[in-house]
């Protein structure tokens, strides 16, 4: 998946894109692993601005074209690497909690906990160490964006989050990673 206006410059079909495209396609990618509903996790690429720098939290913002991030717990987006602001579910008063992050412990896509045994799953196992493998540092960005405010009595709730796992591609000026959603209500409370 990316946005219908990615990859149309003459730039942006570098001989690398293959190689991401490739990976993308050869991930073992099933359910979000959290939330009330059973929905697929997809891969995911879009366009990053040519940069030096290590990435910043707005920089993925930027890409993922965030127009509205709206944070009570995130003060500063300009940083390189973003704690797990914690556990802030919707009091019905349209809460600004939307995230990103850096912690694999607060993320909501890929199992953190074996289900036969409930050990922490190691974060480099699986298809999130493979994601973890291919992009800059290993450093995936983490973020949950709340999409469709609607009233229901007195109180306001985002019908659905859209939730992203994305790193910089080891490849190029890339984000790379999965896309997947949830149902706001049941994923927050």
């Amino acid at each position: 998946m990316t946005f219908e206006s990615q990859f149309r410059g003459k730039g942006s079909w570098e001989p690398t894109l293959p190689n991401d495209l490739r990976l993308l396609c050869e991930l073992e990618l099933g359910e979000c692993a959290y939330g009330a509903g059973s929905v697929p996790v997809h891969p995911f690429i879009c366009e990053l601005r040519p940069q030096r720098g290590p990435l910043t939290g707005g920089d993925v913002l930027k890409a993922l074209t965030a127009r509205d991030f709206r944070s009570r717990y995130i003060q500063n987006l300009e940083l390189t690497r973003i704690p797990y602001p914690g556990y802030h579910p919707g009091d019905g008063t349209g809460t600004d909690n939307d995230e990103i992050h850096n912690d694999f412990s607060g993320q909501y896509i890929f199992p953190k906990e074996d289900e036969d045994s409930d050990e922490e799953v190691d974060e480099f196992s699986g298809t999130h160490g493979v994601l973890k493998r291919s992009v800059v540092d290993g450093q995936l960005w983490y973020v949950l964006l709340h999409i469709t405010t609607e009233q229901v009595a007195e109180f306001l709730f985002s019908s659905y989050v859209i939730l992203f796992a994305v790193g910089r591609s080891l490849n190029g000026d890339r984000l790379l990673g999965v896309v997947t959603h949830q149902v706001c209500h049941n994923l927050c409370d």
